[in-house]
């Protein structure tokens, strides 16, 4: 399921175990053959193959064919990875041949399948795909004997390609299709949202040719713009369609997930577009990126020919010159803005209207970048200038939040709540404290009718769930500490609790990110996340990002506020007063608000303020 780090802590395991107990032969076959398969997908090839190695001299030494066969396939993989064909081919084909002198029951028949499974692979990445599709088909008629729908899975996945490579149309059309059928029916079998997560990462690479193969082969759009809906925020839609169920798996949190989603076709999703928005969603392909704009009489789609690589580079490099508050470099931000101005937005500038909201659909490292510190080649301007925006994971995400929006707009008086420099443990968390946070709590309340404010030893966790619960607007000025391992562990610095817990886990002083999926958030319509890094955690191909500010939409939060790296107290305090000044002062909508809030700071008197980090 692509948890690779978390398999290869389980083989330490069992490796560590091995020394002090020796478990046999077969079993240490096992741990080596098993570490050579995580290491081969991980692109460790070197490594991969010494323990490739060690595992087909203990299967020679056992004299046992079940284990020669499939070391000398799995040998096969690792020379293919390293593009050594012809190594490569002749070591799976021994495989193939042992296996095939097995008896004919069901476990020889499964590993004739694998054998040939693995050929077929190693005849496609060789470009002989003639060949590649004669093993794939063997491989196919015995899965369906056997009714192993992982491995059909995968020679499908395989031929589909073969097909594309000999521009074979109509036959690879088909097994697309069956393909990503397949992927569905394995992906909706995976109970776990992080696993579910995970299979989606590792195989959004089919998507990626099916979008590629109906926009460049097949000439349809439409279709294209489908594909790649089907698989965006997917285990995300899942959540907002059903209830999930937190547990604990391997000593960390996890969501099961009790409803499959049926994503909307481009006829629905403009059916259920609001006059006054237009959608920008982007798909960043291997040479190419594709644009489209939606609306709901018009679709139009474009193309940026760019590779993948050189997008990210450009994308990096202006990350590192904007989230960082540097102010020598500005000619070269100004360059860095231009350009990804020029290949993300001048292609479909013609297609945008300025006087509707732009939902952008952002896809894998796009989803890093701030587009609207952006600037316009022709007249310097930030887009901020010139259009609102919002992000969101998905069309059909944004259709949920927005649904949700309207239900929610009937109650005119906006109960609040803000949170700010909660009195922390400071030997548990060694942070600073942020006394402008508190200052940014108390003048947010004010700009409300109805609001509590939270500020130091107040902004426990135990009042704050509870007020949460009661409030459609919500405002945590905190810090953020950031999980790498398990986004679901990230959390939120609260305050003390008067008392030790009677249980370890209830109010610990902090709010941890799947805290917020079995709340009650019936009543809150925006929720702004005032500290670091909320809005972006870890990256998922298919998925995309996961952070604080999902949870939220997860829980059915139409609108969050959240930020892209690691921010300044001072200056967001600013930022943040200023926007709530214009939500309810100016009665400006939520978007329109945060946008006059970043005009003032980008043309205002302060100089440091200009610089888009703040």
């Amino acid at each position: 399921m692509g948890d690779y780090h978390q398999s290869l802590a389980f083989i330490h395991k069992a490796l560590a175990s091995a020394i002090l107990s020796w478990s046999g032969s077969r079993q240490m076959w096992r741990n080596y053959d098993t570490t050579a398969r995580v290491f081969t997908l991980m692109n460790f090839y070197a490594a991969a193959a010494d323990y490739a190695k060690e595992a087909l001299e203990m299967a020679l030494a056992n004299k046992d064919p079940s284990l020669t066969y499939v070391s000398y396939v799995h040998l096969g993989v690792v020379y293919g990875k390293l593009q050594n064909y012809g190594e490569a081919i002749k070591y799976a084909q021994i495989g193939f041949e042992i296996a095939q002198s097995l008896p004919s029951d069901s476990a020889g028949l499964d590993k004739m399948a694998y054998s040939s499974l693995q050929l077929g692979h190693l005849y496609k990445e060789a470009e002989d795909f003639n060949t590649a599709i004669t093993y794939y088909d063997n491989a196919i008629r015995l899965n369906n004997e056997l009714k192993s729908e992982a491995d059909l899975y995968e020679a499908h996945k395989g031929k589909s390609i073969c097909y594309i490579g000999l521009k074979s149309d109509a036959l690879a059309e088909a097994e697309i299709e069956t393909t990503l059928n397949l992927f569905q029916q394995n992906r909706s079998k995976i109970e776990e949202e992080s696993n579910r997560n995970s299979f989606s990462d590792d195989q959004q690479n089919i998507y990626d040719v099916a979008v590629d193969f109906e926009y460049s082969r097949m000439n349809n759009p439409q279709k294209a713009l489908e594909y790649s809906e089907t698989n965006r925020a997917r285990s995300l839609l899942d959540l907002t369609g059903g209830n999930a169920q937190l547990v604990q798996r391997n000593n960390r949190p996890d969501l099961l997930l009790q409803f499959d989603s049926k994503p909307l076709n481009l006829a629905q999703i403009q059916e259920r577009l609001p006059a006054e928005a237009q959608i920008l969603e982007y798909a960043a392909l291997s040479d190419k990126l594709l644009m489209w704009v939606i609306t709901r009489t018009n679709f139009s789609v474009a193309q940026q020919n760019i590779s993948f690589d050189e997008l990210s580079e450009k994308v990096l490099r202006f990350l590192t010159l904007f989230s960082r508050p540097v102010d020598d470099s500005r000619e070269e931000m100004l360059r860095a803005a231009t350009e990804l101005y020029t290949i993300l937005i001048s292609p479909v500038e013609g297609m945008l209207d300025s006087k509707k909201l732009i939902c952008i659909i952002p896809d894998k490292v796009l989803n890093y970048l701030p587009f609207v510190a952006l600037a316009s080649p022709n007249t310097g301007r930030y887009l901020v200038s010139d259009y609102l925006t919002v992000l969101n994971p998905s069309s059909n995400i944004f259709l949920v939040c927005t649904d949700a929006a309207l239900r929610k707009e009937a109650e005119k008086t906006e109960r609040t709540l803000t949170v700010g420099n909660p009195h922390f443990d400071a030997d548990q968390f060694p942070l600073p404290e942020l006394p402008s946070s508190a200052k940014e709590a108390e003048v947010v309340a004010a700009c409300y009718a109805s609001a509590l404010p939270l500020v130091g030893q107040q902004a426990r966790e135990s009042s704050i769930k509870s007020e949460m619960e009661k409030s459609s607007i919500i405002h945590l000025a905190s810090h953020y500490i950031v999980d790498e391992r398990s986004p679901m562990l990230s959390k939120l610095i609260l305050a003390k609790e008067p008392t030790k817990p009677s249980d370890k886990d209830a109010f610990d002083g902090v709010l941890q990110a799947y805290e917020s999926y079995s709340l009650n958030l019936r009543r809150a319509r925006l929720v702004v996340l005032s500290a670091c890094q909320t809005g972006i955690e870890k990256y998922y191909k298919g998925e995309g990002m996961i952070g604080m500010s999902r949870a939220f939409i997860a829980a059915g939060v139409p609108l969050i506020v959240a930020s892209l790296w690691a921010i300044d107290s001072d200056s967001s305090t600013e930022l943040m007063i200023n926007f709530h000044r214009y939500r309810t002062r100016g009665r400006l909508s939520t978007v329109e608000a945060l946008r006059r809030a970043q005009l003032d700071m980008a043309n205002g008197s302060a100089p440091r303020y200009q610089h888009p980090y703040y």
